[in-house]
């Protein structure tokens, strides 16, 4: 009896697994809204409208332009179409540009929850910021940093004392209180340039940690005297006028920028657990967008103070997959989702308006198990009627194992 209990527990798992999977194969299950940028020309938004397979630029009054002319509408984004074809304006807003100049202020950054919620190796490469060579060169050590600051040597696994030593001493210095609760860098050579990496100790003091010319580097940055800190992105852009990017507790973005640790507000009302968010910037404005489970909210930020001067918002459409859904099962099992890296079950809510169509799959469980006794007769139908699909191919097969 227990192993026949045991079989339709984890049928009824497996099957509200599979079946909703196949099932949304078949649908639309994204919420699409259109590419979006602030145009500094026309000094509104200006959006990618591709309704029935029919690729328009637009703006928001309803103009509609050509391949050419929405590149016009949108210099600072097709620059290097605009220069390749010599089209590029000599000014924008009375301000000079050039290719160089919008290039080195141009920068993209994407976030998403999965990069906060995702696991990590604890073990970083510290480069040296001050090489004087145009290509940043991997350590033959990498280190940890929990409690203390320990570096590894690669060939020989063994902890660097001297180098360690250096280290803790500077973080030490610095105010660092064990233990750390994160580590954010980049940690890989590929980028223009080093600066480091960024430490919030127990305390929720922020620490700028980098080697340069051999030696340690350690300051506190004092944003932690500002606000609580929740988790950081670094960034390497070519300008070189921010560290990165920062979230604090009560769900505001903010960059930290290379000019005194200052630390510049962007958008409130961002959950790093939750909502996307995406920016493109350059040297007038920048479009920020938050994606939230409620729709699309986009915004054009003043380069120079982070002065709002325009919004939108698109609500969420609902997909196929999602009106189905409630409709079909009654619940669902997923081993994945999209705001972190974890696998492990996860049952959804129950759905209620499922209940019409468990209705008739528990008539069909009576007429199947006539035959049978009233005790199995009413227990295949319970369960099919309050699991659906799942509970009636469970019971079918035990009837046709029966047979």
């Amino acid at each position: 009896m227990k192993i026949k209990i045991l079989y339709i527990g984890l049928s009824i798992f497996l099957l509200s697994w599979i079946i909703p999977s196949l099932v949304q194969l078949t649908l639309d299950s994204s919420s699409r809204y259109p590419f979006t940028y602030y145009s500094s020309v026309i000094n509104q938004f200006c959006y990618i409208d591709v309704e029935n397979d029919n690729v328009q630029g637009k703006d928001m009054s309803g103009k509609e332009y050509t391949d050419a002319e929405f590149d016009r509408v949108l210099p600072m984004f097709y620059y290097r179409q605009l220069a390749m074809e010599n089209a590029l304006p000599d000014s924008i807003q009375g301000v000079p540009v050039d290719l160089h100049s919008i290039a080195r202020n141009n920068f993209f950054f994407w976030y998403k929850p999965k990069d906060k919620n995702t696991p990590v190796i604890e073990l970083y490469p510290m480069f040296e910021s001050c090489s004087g060579k145009v290509d940043l060169e991997n350590p033959s050590d990498m280190f940890r940093l929990k409690d203390k600051i320990e570096f590894i040597d690669m060939a020989t696994n063994q902890v660097d004392e001297q180098k360690s030593a250096r280290f803790q001493q500077a973080l030490q210095r610095a105010g660092f209180t064990a233990p750390a609760q994160w580590v954010a860098g980049i940690p890989t050579s590929q980028k223009a340039y080093d600066e480091g990496y960024f430490v919030l100790d127990s305390q929720g003091r922020l620490l700028h940690v980098k080697m340069t010319n051999g030696k340690p580097f350690v300051k506190d940055t004092k944003a932690g005297e500002t606000i609580n800190v929740s988790c950081m992105f670094p960034m390497d852009i070519e300008n070189k006028s921010l560290y990165g990017f920062l979230f604090d507790t009560n769900h505001t973005l903010y960059y930290l920028s290379t000019d005194g640790y200052g630390l510049v507000k962007v958008l409130e009302n961002v959950d790093p657990d939750k909502d996307r968010v995406s920016i493109m910037a350059n040297m007038f404005f920048w479009t920020v967008v938050k994606e939230s489970a409620d729709g699309e909210y986009t915004y054009a930020l003043k380069n120079e103070n982070m002065q709002q001067v325009d919004s939108l918002f698109r609500p969420a459409r609902q997909s196929q997959w999602d009106k189905t859904l409630p409709y079909l099962f009654p619940f669902t099992v997923n081993f994945q989702d999209s705001t972190n890296s974890y696998v492990y079950p996860r049952i959804s809510g129950y759905y209620f308006p499922s209940f019409g169509i468990n209705i008739i799959l528990t008539l069909l469980t009576f007429v199947l198990y006539r035959k049978e006794k009233s005790y199995g007769k009413y227990l295949a139908s319970i369960i099919t009627l309050f699991t659906g699909f799942a509970g009636f191919i469970t019971v079918c097969i035990l009837a046709r194992l029966k047979k």
